[in-house]
């Protein structure tokens, strides 16, 4: 059996540790906050509590059974909805089958495709530049109201804004005969879950029913209970020596034969090639409140993309029983109760009626690091290829969303023969 240390305390730590600990392997967690949980962890408002963003669990994911198994009692799962809103040039066109931009016509009969697979795909411009043009400069004067260079990021980051695929409900043959022409459209088209899946299940999604604080605190304890050590408040410095990465806390060296490193890679990198890297994100403004009142409350998100509002994403859910909305905005200084009628009125073109709890309007900015900047790419890139036969198991940095990144570390040590 192995020793392995994991740096970084957030979900992806907690989940790899129960997939090593089922063959017997030793497992160590550091975190340098107080606590687990990274960026799932609660906003807090006196005794408000809110999910930070929008992040369900994926259900129907390989690793989520293991998860549910230790804490099942913890979970509210249900059938999980959403929906797209976007405005541009004063139409408007919104849809529940959908959670990418929808279109109510891109006018494809003029789509070009001969020149797609002619040209390097290297940034984000290039990706929206696949898009119909009035398309494409929607989205680019979206990236640059986020005081963003689309050009300066990679081809993958569109995702990361919900922007990487579009769609039109009365286009979708011509959508799904384009899929079929060209692989590149493949990956930035659209068409409904329907046409994908024969055999469509319900999409399920899971949500911890007192908080992801309180889950991680039970997570915690869980882990320890079954042998693993968890060191919170605990900043560790990595030296390099050849082929072989040390890691220390204070003084004392912390033994290992692998490290898997879950966390901001920034040292990490710089002590191996000495190079720094961008870490681009993306101001949030999130304004939350507690819903007094409501007709066809369900959890549900909706992305919205417009040219004249700020608000990007509506998110519906519920803490300890009480119905929440939480609404992602555009760092713009902006009161509460002017963002939140915004997003009040969004949710009457999918049939939801709230009425709020006044008292309980709380904001908060985020930074969401989840962008990377075509020198990042590079960087990590280098970084990765100089460091493939280490001790490191290799991190998921370029990698976006959750369940691709989880996806990346299992099946690594699964190609390793450890779990």
């Amino acid at each position: 059996m192995s020793k392995f240390v994991i740096i970084g305390g957030g979900i992806s730590s907690c989940v790899i540790a129960f997939f090593l600990l089922k063959k017997n392997h030793t497992v160590e967690i550091y975190e340098k906050k107080n606590d687990l949980g990274g960026i799932l962890n609660d906003f807090q408002n006196d005794k408000d509590i809110f999910f930070r963003g929008c992040q369900y669990l994926d259900v129907n994911n390989d690793w989520f059974e293991t998860f549910k198994n230790e804490i099942s009692e913890d979970l509210n799962i249900f059938e999980h909805t959403y929906g797209s809103y976007v405005e541009i040039n004063g139409t408007k066109s919104f849809s529940d089958r959908f959670a990418v931009p929808f279109f109510k016509n891109l006018n494809l009969k003029n789509y070009d495709i001969s020149n797609i697979s002619k040209k390097p795909l290297l940034n984000m411009m290039d990706r929206f530049n696949l898009y119909p043009k009035k398309i494409s400069n929607f989205f680019k004067d979206i990236i640059v109201r986020h005081n963003l260079d689309p050009t300066k990021l990679n081809y993958d980051s569109a995702g990361s804004l919900q922007m990487s695929r579009i769609t039109s409900q009365e286009e979708e043959n011509e959508l799904i005969e384009l899929k079929k022409k060209n692989k590149i459209l493949e990956d930035i088209f659209a068409v409904h879950r329907k046409h994908i899946f024969k055999n469509e299940k319900k999409l399920l999604g899971a949500l911890p029913k007192n908080g992801f604080t309180n889950l991680f605190k039970k997570l915690k304890k869980k882990l320890e209970q079954k042998g693993v050590k968890i060191y919170l408040n605990s900043r560790v410095v990595p030296k390099w020596e050849g082929n072989n990465l040390k890691i220390f806390l204070g003084e004392n060296i912390i033994k290992n034969d692998k490290v898997i490193w879950t966390g901001d890679p920034t040292k990490l990198i710089k002590q191996s090639i000495d190079k720094d890297i961008d870490s681009k994100y993306v101001n949030i403004l999130q304004t939350n409140s507690n819903i007094s009142k409501s007709n066809n409350f369900k959890d549900k998100y909706i992305q919205i993309f417009s040219d004249n509002k700020i608000l990007t994403k509506i998110y519906l859910y519920r803490i300890n029983q009480v119905e929440k909305i939480s609404v992602e905005s555009m760092f713009v200084k902006t009161p509460p109760t002017k963002i939140l009628n915004e997003a009040t009125e969004i949710l009457k073109n999918f049939d939801i009626n709230i009425e709020l709890d006044k008292k309980s309007y709380f904001q908060k900015l985020d930074l969401r690091f989840n962008l990377v900047s075509l020198d990042d790419e590079n960087t990590i890139q280098a970084f990765l290829e100089k460091t493939k036969d280490t001790n490191l198991l290799p991190g998921a940095w370029l990698i976006y969303g959750r369940d691709h990144k989880l996806h990346f570390y299992l099946q690594r040590l699964k190609e390793e023969n450890f779990i």
